[in-house]
């Protein structure tokens, strides 16, 4: 299983991949920095909470923490995810700073809008999940868990959704 450090790496090796690599017509690293800034957010985002979500659910054999461990570990999981995005985000400036200039166009927008909207819905269900799940009489570290489950997951379509957009077109 993965600790924050190994995901930490994880990242940092991709990143660096994506961006040493000399670029090749119609290949996945000939990307624009919005994509590769989707890449990294995606990847870190599932890393850092897919290894919180293991621990906090109890998947693989993994003990379910209390509630009050369980806000340490939530903690960290930010605290990881926050010093990743921020250093791959300066790494990926640094490399392309044109395109950080230029800043986004029409284009973009529209892209972000019609992914925030899918995104909203998925959030909705999730948050309608977690105050159902309040009716059957469980804890309120399931509900947190799940209300936070519902917001990752909502994040990770909408990332996955800018991406297939960028790629397919629009």
């Amino acid at each position: 299983m993965y600790n924050n450090l190994d995901s930490m790496y994880i990242i940092f090796y991709f990143v660096s991949t994506i961006t040493n690599i000399p670029r090749e017509r119609n290949t996945i690293l000939n990307t624009s920095y919005h994509e590769k800034s989707l890449w990294v957010s995606l990847v870190s985002t599932v890393l850092v909470f897919g290894t919180y979500f293991i621990k906090a659910f109890g998947i693989f054999g993994v003990q379910s923490r209390s509630g009050t461990n369980l806000i340490f570990t939530f903690i960290s999981a930010v605290v990881v995810l926050i010093v990743i995005q921020i250093t791959t985000q300066i790494f990926l400036t640094i490399t392309d700073r044109k395109a950080v200039e230029a800043g986004q166009d029409e284009r973009d927008r529209s892209i972000d809008q019609r992914t925030t909207r899918i995104s909203y819905y998925i959030l909705v269900v999730g948050i309608w999940i977690s105050v159902g799940s309040q009716v059957l009489e469980s804890d309120q570290t399931l509900l947190i868990n799940l209300l936070m489950l519902s917001f990752v997951i909502a994040e990770v379509v909408g990332y996955i959704n800018r991406l297939v957009i960028y790629r397919r077109g629009f």
